[in-house]
């Protein structure tokens, strides 16, 4: 407990008590948000309609709790309330859990668990607040409570998380999502480095380093899909039975199987550490020119069978030759953006002729990349239109229905159109701030583009919209971003 005092900065008897509202919030919050999807899903189950309905519910039965919960308040100590309450709620769980299991489809039973959770969140949180104003002073309030409330905050990270767990199938869903959107990035920046090494050029000089800072976190991207290698039979249909798919789908399991699919990620994962390590991510600054022209080749080949593993690999039955270029498109695009949206890469470069030449290089080198993401995803797009056949085409009819079109609409939006006026002009390629919100934007672009590739082979006639795949998105994108940190502020200290 010492420890705990010291490390924050409390006095010794401070810290049982900061300690113990911590976790009763980072517990209440935790529960709660395990809870909300369910109620989510049980407000909807009773028909959009009637929502109105549930809410106009809600309001009902807060008026009546409230007062009767304030005249309580007030006539017995709220150290003495706290156990019974929550000692009720839990028998009220338990109570909606014996319901649920007799009765799953009784409406009414939904909706009043909806009321209820919207209630029981009210009344929780401001009895946990309410005791902890009796139990500090208005001065150790002032400044204890900003750190009790950041067990909220790991309450409201964790809860979804674990909710996520109950629900395997979805999870893993979302976490793919996430995994192809974090592996992208270290991708394309080794295909950036290998570049420069080749070529040469005062446009590369200020990005290696961030872009080994990216290229770093592979390890991390590449230990992400082991829950999905897991929970391959979850994921992908060819796992299964084959007799429901068509019989271009059985033709197929010389490639389609677990054995050879698990060989071929383990595979791909060794050429992309060999190669990150032959690029000096770790130590150093080599910069191979032999290492660099056939990691290139081996780059494109193992992205290439990486994205039909995992993106067509989804739907079999369907294929197409271009989705391995625009996976690479995509990576390339996204580890170009990246650069203009880290801090210090570019100091003062508007004072600075070179620096300023090297960033509008880098820009220059970042259109060309989005206009051949935008020719390939169009040409697959114009080919399968042409060609007009019901196994291809029907990749794409889905894609366009649902909700999915709109979702396209942005991600072509943000990833193509956008970009592309907004770097054509030469001035804008200038000034850092701009470049900034842009990169930013084609980032959010391409994790759409991933979730759009990947969920219509779950969800083919309606968009989801759920909490799983930001929550996936973030749980990777934050040890992610330390990573680099960590990494770049040890490579400005000297450190190998």
């Amino acid at each position: 407990m010492s420890t705990f005092a010291r490390l924050f900065n409390l006095h010794s008897r401070e810290a049982p008590s900061v300690l113990a509202g911590l976790l009763m919030f980072f517990l209440l919050f935790t529960g709660y948000f395990m809870l909300r999807p369910v109620r989510e899903t049980m407000g909807v189950a009773g028909g959009v309609d009637n929502l109105q309905w549930l809410f106009t519910g809600t309001f009902v039965a807060t008026l009546a709790v409230l007062p009767l919960f304030g005249w309580l308040a007030s006539r017995v100590a709220r150290r003495r309330i706290m156990p019974w309450a929550y000692g009720f709620f839990v028998a009220n769980l338990l109570l909606f859990a014996a319901v649920f299991l007799r009765w799953p489809e009784n409406p009414w039973a939904a909706r009043s668990f909806y009321i209820w959770l919207s209630v029981f969140n009210l009344v929780a949180i401001s009895l946990a607040w309410s005791v902890l104003a009796d139990v500090f002073s208005t001065t150790q309030a002032k400044r204890l409570f900003g750190m009790i409330a950041g067990g909220a905050s790991l309450g409201g990270l964790t809860g979804p998380g674990l909710g996520a767990l109950l629900d395997s199938a979805a999870f893993l869903r979302a976490w793919l999502v996430a995994a192809l959107t974090g592996i992208a990035l270290p991708l394309g920046a080794m295909a950036v480095l290998m570049t420069h090494n080749l070529t040469g050029g005062q446009w590369g000089e200020p990005v290696r380093a961030p872009l080994k800072a990216v290229v770093a976190t592979l390890p991390l991207m590449l230990v992400a899909f082991v829950p999905l290698l897991l929970g391959a039979r979850v994921l992908l249909p060819w796992t299964g039975d084959l007799s429901g798919l068509p019989e271009v789908v059985r033709h197929k399991t010389f490639y389609l199987n677990l054995p050879f699919f698990h060989a071929r990620f383990a595979l791909y994962a060794v050429i992309w550490l060999i190669l990150a390590a032959r690029l000096s991510v770790w130590r150093g600054d080599r910069r191979s020119t032999p290492v660099s022209a056939g990691g290139l080749v081996l780059w494109a080949l193992t992205t290439t069978f990486f994205a039909f593993d995992w993106i067509m690999g989804l739907e079999p039955a369907w294929y197409s030759d271009i989705l391995g270029l625009i996976f690479m498109g995509s990576a390339l695009s996204m580890a170009l953006a990246l650069p203009f949206l880290l801090p210090g890469v570019y100091p003062d470069a508007d004072r600075r002729p070179a620096l300023e030449g090297a960033r509008r290089d880098l820009a220059h080198l970042w259109l060309a990349a989005i206009l051949f993401w935008v020719f390939v995803a169009f040409s697959q797009y114009l080919i399968i239109w042409s060609g007009d056949l019901p196994h291809e085409i029907r990749w794409y009819a889905h894609r366009g229905q649902g909700g999915w079109q709109w979702l396209a609409l942005a991600m072509m939006t943000l990833c193509g159109a956008l970009p592309f006026a907004a770097l054509l002009p030469a001035g804008s390629k200038r000034r850092a701030r701009p470049l900034a919100v842009l990169a930013a934007l084609v980032l959010l672009g391409h994790a759409l583009e991933f979730a759009w590739l990947v969920l219509p082979a779950y969800y083919p006639h309606h968009w989801p919209l759920g909490w799983r795949s930001p929550v996936a998105l973030l749980t990777l994108a934050a040890p992610g971003l330390l990573l680099i940190r960590r990494y770049r502020s040890r490579r400005a200290e000297g450190t190998p």
